[in-house]
Parts: structure tokens; C-alpha cells; sequence
């Protein structure tokens, strides 16, 4: 747990994994298989709780040949005890109590537990809303983790902000490369940078990309800029977590 004045990191989730061999993923590497959990972290502000992220939920395998295929590339294990929404229950925090949730990207293991959230503001970039509109097969969007009532309960982040509560205490990052539309959160107060999926790890940062994990970055052009951002707050003394980082969460 992390306390600021008005901004308190409450807890991290994880939600299910995938896992995938670090030699397939980047050059020099052992072929190891690891674990990448599906993160969602619930904080507070202003007595307010948010979550970034939902994680996986079994959704995710329901959406046909697309389900299929995504299992295949990237393997997943989730059982229903791992949602958020049940997981929150064990910890005394009802669905229904949660005001808002911030997606920094649209991949199913960043929205696969969106529906179990039916009160809750979905609050998203402008990129997000161009993709999820109008989704391209690469942009990997699952439609069916989107909850029907979506737009009537959508609010915007347009690219000229970047104070999120208008406070000072939450700055939205742009962090394009993985896909077009990611974002990370900057909680000011707490010196830490929640940066989605800049990358896997942290302990990654300088490794290279392989080939194929290289294609599968929406711009690996902007993918390298954004790690040089990345270095740029850590050298800072800001702490830096991925959502598929092992993380101590105590």
C-alpha cells in the first residue's frame, strides 16, 4: 500500500496469467518459461476507489477463432477465482463500489473483467475510443469483453489533458509503441509511474526484441522511445511497474 495526501495505491491484483518462453521473446536469452500476470490495481482518491485495468476473465476464451488463436500465441491459465470481481469480494469491496476505471490499453488481459463492473465510469484515452469503434484485426479488441451500456457510461481523456482529477495528483502519460493507444498513470504524490505494457518486465528493459515479438508491437519505432521514457523516470528515482512484472504488492 501506497499513501499519498489524496491518493492512496490500495492493492495489486492479479487476474490470471499467460506465459511464454523468454528465448522466444528476446534475443541472448535462456529458454526459460515465465509466468505474465494479468495486473489490475484498485487505489483511492478523494475517498473514491478506482481501478486501472480489469485482468483476464474467462470471456476471454468466448470469442470464437480470435479466442483460439490468441490462446495459442500467448497460453493462458485462469480460473474463476481469480477474477477482480471475486477477488475484490474476499477483500470486502463490492463491484458496485468501484466509481471509475482507467484502461490503459484495450488487449483482453487489460479488459477481460470490464462487464463485472456495471456501475463504474470507463475512462479511456481518445486512441482507445478510435480503436474501439472502429477495431483493426492487429489492434487484437475483443468486442465481446465491452459491456453493451459502454458509451452511456464512457468519459474521454482528449490528448491535451494530462491532469486526471484536475488536481495535480494523477498525470496521464502517452506510452505508444505496444499498441497506439497506450497509456500509463503517473501518481504524483507517490513518485510512481504505472506504465501498462511498455514492456515485461522491468528487468527486460535493455534486453532486444526478437524478431516476431518485434512485428507484434503496434510501432516499435514509438515501442523504443517509450523505454527511453521509462529510463528517464526511473533515473529520476520514480518507481516504474509493468503490468506483467513479479512484484512484491506487501
Amino acid at each position: 500500500m501506497l499513501h499519498g495526501g489524496k491518493t492512496t495505491i490500495i492493492k495489486i491484483y492479479r487476474c490470471g496469467y499467460c506465459y511464454n518462453n523468454l528465448h522466444r521473446i528476446y534475443k541472448n536469452m535462456p529458454k526459460e518459461t515465465i509466468q505474465f500476470p494479468a495486473t489490475a490495481i484498485l487505489f483511492s482518491h478523494q475517498n473514491n476507489l478506482y481501478l486501472i485495468d480489469t485482468g483476464y476473465s474467462k470471456r476471454v476464451f468466448e470469442y470464437g477463432l480470435k479466442s483460439k488463436i490468441y490462446h495459442k500465441l500467448n497460453p493462458i491459465v485462469y480460473e474463476d477465482s481469480n477474477s477482480l470481481k471475486n477477488q475484490l469480494e474476499a477483500d470486502g469491496i463490492s463491484n458496485l463500489d468501484i466509481k471509475g476505471i482507467i484502461l490503459t490499453h484495450l488487449h483482453p488481459d487489460h479488459i477481460g473483467g470490464l462487464k463485472d463492473f456495471p456501475n463504474s465510469q470507463i475512462i479511456m484515452s481518445e486512441k482507445s475510443y478510435a480503436l474501439l469503434v472502429r477495431p483493426k484485426l492487429l489492434d487484437l479488441v475483443f468486442k465481446n469483453l465491452v459491456p453493451v451500456d459502454w458509451m452511456n457510461r464512457l468519459r474521454i481523456i482528449e490528448e491535451k489533458e494530462d491532469d486526471l482529477f484536475q488536481d495535480g495528483t494523477i498525470e496521464v502519460i502517452d506510452l505508444p509503441g505496444h499498441t497506439k493507444d497506450q497509456i500509463g498513470l503517473y501518481f504524483k504524490e507517490l513518485k510512481f509511474l504505472y506504465a501498462a505494457d511498455a514492456t515485461w518486465g522491468i528487468k527486460f528493459i535493455d534486453n532486444q526484441l526478437k524478431f516476431i515479438p518485434k512485428l507484434l508491437q503496434r510501432d516499435y519505432k514509438h515501442f523504443n522511445q517509450t523505454i527511453l521514457k521509462l529510463k528517464e523516470y526511473m533515473s529520476n528515482g520514480i518507481k516504474v511497474m509493468v503490468s506483467h512484472e513479479q512484484v512484491d504488492d506487501k
